[in-house]
């Protein structure tokens, strides 16, 4: 998470970025953070952090291209999933048209893809589960693995 998304977006714009996501917590004018990124042409995300509640981005929803739900308060890896935000992913996936996408970063692993799929996000975060282990592309393909497993079960 970065202060003064937009003093940024620019960089970001030309490193190559395709989709620039901003915290709806340092942004006191998400407008001009979303007329911004779409200025470069890029798609829009916006985050929202454990204790923010869905209303905070209800009325830009559908401007953006994106939502990431922080299921753990940023600044480092390895945190406990927090599993009371699934009741925004839930929220969310109900407010959310079919193509924009729902993302949830913090605390991803083996425990816990399964409640988040089946509450509705379809793009997950996963650092140290697939980091920390000795085999990475084991950990990715089991973790990917058990996402598919988790939307089979979910109902259109």
């Amino acid at each position: 998470m970065i202060a003064d998304p937009v003093r940024y977006t620019e960089a970001f714009a030309k490193a190559g970025s395709d989709l620039i996501t901003f915290h709806i917590e340092v942004t006191e004018n998400p407008q001009e953070a979303i007329d911004e990124i779409r200025k470069w042409g890029k798609a829009v995300g916006v985050s929202i952090n454990p204790g923010t509640e869905v209303s905070a981005i209800e009325s830009i929803l559908p401007q953006v291209d994106l939502v990431l739900v922080m299921s753990v308060w940023p600044g480092f890896g390895g945190q406990k999933f927090m599993p009371e935000v699934l009741s925004k992913v839930r929220q969310l996936r109900e407010l959310l048209r079919d193509d924009q996408r729902l993302e949830i970063d913090g605390g991803i692993g083996p425990d816990t893809i399964t409640q988040i799929v089946q509450a509705g996000a379809d793009t997950l975060v996963a650092g140290t589960a697939i980091l920390g282990q000795p085999d990475r592309v084991a950990a990715m393909n089991s973790l990917r693995k058990t996402a598919e497993e988790a939307a089979k079960e979910v109902t259109p």
